[in-house]
């Protein structure tokens, strides 16, 4: 018989000590077909492709399966191109496709019993799929392959059992959300102003997030991505300090085959490596460009990348955000109804045509349709102005857009909770910017129409904070520190802007106060 593999190799073994699955015994059986070929008739009528634990395994075994229908060559070369075509695709334990098949091929003992390798690792699929020890000992830990958990366990605090949101009552963590709009209603600057919050560690339109890592998959509109973030960037006025952000600019295909599927599950994984943070959202944006060939609206074609979705899914312990189209005046996704059924949070994007700010802004809504644990018609609503990013090469504007927030109804009890001083400060620069105001710096989005010296904020602010009998130099003191305090505290808190020397109102409210739309436009 085989000698055991040890468990650090990674197998499985059943209660009762019996193996599930044999990763030595795979890769001698592969390394033996792909050194004789002629052996592969005898091994299929023994062992299935199904049956090997190992996922490479399972597809180069179908790739040797191929091979033989087809009566073409086997060699290294023609099974990476039957993979994909990428050698230096990475694989796993620093393998790359190409090395791992010549390590298998190199590494091949021809002594060995075919027939016994190939029942051995049949009889091992048998017993994931039945079980077969004896005298089970319910002491001993069971490897369940389908997430059991007894009674006892369900709803505590164990890794992976409780439901979780990357974005409060938005976005569920472990599962798959589907997002959908028609083209122009703005899910994708959205969905990335999402990204960025959990990047950042920020809430997402007062919603509680899970910060870490966000891997952004562009498949549609990967070299465009550059101009979006410097749109961000400028808005937010970020440093160039790095963030948890990870892009791919190439699209991945996953219709045609698996092979892209597992490398982005290996590049992702490679990639989580490299920062501090746990990885919290992968974005795949759209699903039209993640699956050429595909019919929408044939179950069949729809189901073949619901399962590739699901297999990326079940790699992390991440938030899954899918975007995708809907016809043009429809209600739901584009193509199948699967797309709806099979997800269990959907969000419907849209735009308001009847509604406009001051500015000639279209309003943007996004709605949860569909929420498995959550709250359906959790609704935010926005704006896009277009902000100039540079100049191309003939001089002419290069444009991008950001994400404003817009409240359709505003309260005077919602929005910043500020200080006596911080209100004052704002009286000063709603005074300052109706006198004095100039047109805003470059770079600024559309919403700001107006900004203000900062010493005319001052002077306003002095004559109302200071009175005509107090001493000059202890109230120069007090005013100055007051004034500073206020500043830095309404800026932290993203009420104003500032670039030495004019400052502006960003449109965030303030409890208590009322902006005037000649300021900032909501």
């Amino acid at each position: 018989m085989l000698a055991e593999v040890e468990n650090e190799s990674g197998d499985l073994f059943d209660s009762g000590g019996a193996r599930l699955s044999d990763h030595h015994a795979e890769q001698l059986l592969l390394g033996y077909l792909i050194n004789r070929p002629p052996a592969i008739p005898e091994a299929v009528e023994m062992v299935l492709s199904n049956d090997f634990f190992n996922p490479f395994h399972r597809r180069l075994y179908e790739a040797l399966e191929r091979a033989l229908e087809t009566g073409d060559d086997v060699t290294t070369g023609s099974l990476v191109v039957a993979l994909g075509g990428d050698p230096k695709a990475p694989l796993f334990d620093e393998f790359t496709v190409g090395s791992y098949i010549a390590h298998l091929a190199s590494n091949a003992n021809l002594s060995i019993d075919l027939a016994e390798h190939a029942e051995h690792i049949a009889a091992c699929s048998e017993r994931r799929a039945i079980g077969t020890a004896d005298d089970i000992d319910w002491a001993l830990p069971i490897v369940s392959k389908f997430g059991g958990i007894r009674w006892e366990d369900i709803g505590i605090s164990v890794k992976g059992n409780t439901y979780t949101w990357a974005v409060e009552d938005i976005i569920p963590m472990g599962e798959i959300t589907l997002v959908f709009g028609d083209s122009g209603t703005g899910k994708s600057f959205d969905i990335f102003d999402m990204a960025m919050s959990i990047a950042r560690g920020l809430p997402f339109n007062d919603k509680n997030i899970e910060p870490g890592l966000v891997v952004y998959v562009a498949a549609e509109a990967g070299k465009g991505f550059g101009k979006r973030k410097i749109a961000y960037v400028m808005h937010h006025e970020l440093s160039g300090d790095p963030l948890p952000f990870y892009l791919c600019t190439k699209r991945p295909d996953f219709f045609t085959a698996e092979t892209d599927v597992d490398a982005l599950i290996a590049e992702i994984k490679a990639v989580a490596k490299t920062y501090r943070e746990p990885l919290v959202m992968i974005v795949l944006d759209t699903l039209s460009a993640l699956a050429p060939g595909m019919n929408e609206n044939a179950s069949q074609d729809v189901s073949r990348v619901r399962a590739r979705l699901v297999r990326l899914n079940e790699e992390f312990n991440a938030a899954i955000v899918l975007v995708h189209h809907k016809p043009k005046g429809g209600s739901t996704p584009r193509g199948h109804g699967s797309l709806t059924a099979d997800f269990e949070t959907t969000i419907e994007f849209e735009t308001l045509m009847d509604i406009k700010t001051n500015l000639g802004l279209r309003v943007h809504r996004a709605t949860v349709r569909k929420q498995r644990e959550g709250k359906s018609g959790v609704a935010w609503e926005f704006t896009l102005p277009v902000v100039d990013v540079g100049r191309n090469k003939w001089g002419n504007p290069e444009t991008s857009c950001v994400v404003i927030p817009h409240v359709t109804k505003h309260s005077t009890l919602e929005g910043f909770r500020a200080t006596k001083s911080e209100s004052v400060f704002m009286e000063a620069l709603f005074e300052a910017l109706a006198t004095n105001g100039v047109a805003p710096p470059p770079g600024l989005p559309a919403s700001i129409v107006r900004a203000v010296d900062i010493s005319e904020v001052r002077a306003a602010m002095r004559s109302r904070y200071l009175s005509g009998d107090d001493d000059s130099a202890k109230a120069d003191s007090r005013f100055r520190q007051a004034f500073k305090r206020a500043g830095d505290a309404l800026k932290a808190g993203g009420v104003i802007g500032y670039r030495t020397p004019l400052v502006w109102c960003t449109g965030k409210r303030v409890r208590g106060l009322e902006e005037s739309p000649a300021f900032v436009e909501m």
